[in-house]
């Protein structure tokens, strides 16, 4: 693959032109496990809001609990994305409460789940899905497939997807 270059790029400094350019080698592949822990060390501690919204952008690494929690963690994360990615992970949370929770609380907490999920943005809805059934689903020594969403194309608009949403309720993805 060329090397991906935009106009924004050479206003980055060093370390994050050198991340820029990681992101953009991984992003058209499924990530393996180390790739994963790169990302989610990433979305943990970078301070640039393009390149949080560029790992924001890409499902296929969002449907990483781990990727996830690490940009809703993220102070640098511009705030539509990281609210939206907050909503996410309350919604886990109140899933996890809702299984330990006495009975006579169990219906109102999952109407307080499905509230949630009616407010998450369409575009995160899938991911948000795909992460419950992980939850759900025990974990067997033959392995299931993950369903994965659609790898993105190679040749991307690096621009668009690294500019951080403006706005109050604008989705995480493009």
């Amino acid at each position: 693959m060329a090397e991906p270059e935009a106009p924004f790029v050479l206003s980055l400094p060093e370390p994050d032109r050198i991340h820029f350019r990681n992101l953009a080698l991984i992003r058209p592949q499924m990530p393996s496990e180390r790739q994963i822990e790169l990302i989610e060390s990433l979305g943990r501690n970078l301070s640039s809001p393009r390149l949080l919204t560029l790992i924001a952008r890409t499902p296929h690494w969002l449907v990483h609990a781990p990727v996830l929690h690490a940009l809703a963690g993220n102070e640098s994360t511009p705030e539509p994305i990281r609210r939206d990615l907050e909503m996410a992970v309350s919604l886990f949370d109140l899933m996890r409460e809702m299984e330990r929770a006495p009975e006579g609380e169990k219906t109102e907490r999952s109407e307080s789940i499905k509230a949630i999920y009616q407010d998450l943005p369409p575009d995160l809805k899938p991911i948000v899905k795909q992460l419950a059934k992980q939850l759900a689903r025990p974990v067997n020594a033959s392995g299931t497939t993950m369903e994965m969403p659609p790898l993105p194309p190679a040749e991307a608009d690096w621009e668009a997807l690294t500019l951080p949403p403006e706005g109050r309720g604008t989705s995480p993805l493009p």
